[in-house]
């Protein structure tokens, strides 16, 4: 299917209500202008629901870009936080903006929220959404995946550099904590070798365990196993497991910060975008940041190509246009093939997109970006040595 075809498949379809499914790229929101042009009438109240108050100018830059900024004076933007303030009130048209970000007391408010037409746009909508929306609203799906998109010259098709890494298991430069508050003094922590871990297996003093980085994922991988099995049954173990779970990809980034601060020197001449663990993490690397503590100032110069790189976390991951990007560097590896669709999707709006993954070989990053690999064309996935990155602008070219 491509973009004509989905556009006029959307715009000849009879239904009041859509679900437009589509890879991020594909142009969901011009697709959902065009629908709400087709019908709408002038002084009818449009609601668009939105993750973040970020999107608004996103929007309104949407409108701007096709001529269509009359419809803003019927508009009126809400967030998923405040849309039950809007129950018992009607609209020609509800826009749910990424509408994976639909939680059980949105679903609850929408029952009082009556609307003509409704609009639902995601790259990654849950079965259990899907299935609400079509079973209230008798919703049509309308869906095209990122292989589908490609396949159909709607996104290019990428091209992957995977770096694998391999964890030290020889120089003791990795601390693991046990027992200690931000109280605990110094002076009553005990400190020692990983080799002795097992004698201090039931100490319950603040403990201090010097190790590798090996070391220090194998124990960390193993308190998730531990919690993995005991929340099966257990709500709170299984909300312990997953919260370590993510705790482990952050840390495998951080230990990769020499190396993205290397890429992105081998890589200065070209428009790029970072994405990190943390909002520290991005401060590290030396190159303008974009997070919820500095705004998007800095997106808005990329954007005007006064700067060629930015270092993001998640606040890019969603509705954020990029002008431009030819790379996307992950120093942190998403498990949620959510976030992983949204950050690639980000690289894809370029026509030579190159998406590079460092990663720890035998670790959980492996795993998924095993699974992220499946998804493209194999004939443009290489492998560059760590020993290698100067050679990288050669392969991206």
């Amino acid at each position: 299917m491509t973009r004509e075809e989905l556009t006029e498949k959307v715009l000849s379809s009879n239904s009041n209500s859509f679900i437009l499914e589509l890879a991020t790229g594909t142009g969901k929101t011009l697709v959902s202008i065009k629908k709400i042009v087709q019908q709408h009438i002038k002084g009818e109240p449009i609601l668009i629901v939105i993750p973040k108050l970020i999107l608004i100018d996103n929007w309104k830059a949407e409108l701007a870009k096709f001529k269509y900024e009359y419809l803003l004076e019927d508009i009126t933007f809400v967030t998923y936080v405040s849309l039950p303030k809007h129950a018992g009130k009607s609209y020609e048209w509800m826009i749910l903006d990424e509408g994976h970000h639909t939680s059980e007391r949105c679903m609850e408010a929408l029952k009082f929220i009556t609307t003509k037409h409704l609009l639902v746009l995601s790259a990654t909508l849950k079965r259990e959404h899907r299935a609400f929306f079509i079973n209230k609203y008798n919703a049509e799906l309308v869906k095209v995946g990122t292989r589908e998109a490609i396949d159909s010259n709607i996104l290019p098709d990428p091209k992957l550099i995977l770096i694998p890494l391999t964890l030290d298991n020889r120089i003791i430069n990795c601390v693991i904590e046990k027992n200690i508050k931000k109280d605990t003094s110094s002076s009553a922590i005990k400190t020692i070798g990983y080799i002795q871990k097992w004698k201090y297996k039931g100490y319950k003093g603040p403990l201090r365990i010097l190790c590798t980085q090996q070391q220090y994922y194998d124990d960390l991988s193993n308190l998730i196993e531990w919690y993995k099995q005991k929340g099966m049954h257990n709500a709170i173990m299984k909300n312990m497991w997953l919260h370590k779970a993510g705790e482990r990809l952050k840390w495998l980034a951080c230990q990769k910060e020499e190396l993205v601060r290397n890429l992105l020197k081998q890589l200065r001449n070209y428009r790029l975008i970072a994405f990190c663990p943390s909002i520290a993490e991005s401060d590290k690397l030396g190159c303008p940041c974009v997070n919820s503590k500095v705004g998007t100032e800095n997106l808005e110069k990329f954007n005007n190509r006064k700067i060629k790189h930015i270092a993001a976390i998640d606040i890019l991951t969603e509705g954020a246009n990029l002008s431009d990007c030819k790379i996307a560097v992950f120093q942190m590896i998403n498990s949620s093939e959510r976030m992983q669709v949204q950050k690639i999707g980000r690289a894809l709006r370029h026509k030579e997109p190159v998406l590079i993954f460092p990663y720890y070989v035998y670790t959980r990053e492996a795993e998924i970006v095993k699974d992220i690999v499946e998804g493209y064309n194999p004939m443009l996935v290489e492998k560059l040595d760590i020993n290698e990155i100067e050679n990288i602008k050669a392969i991206i070219k």
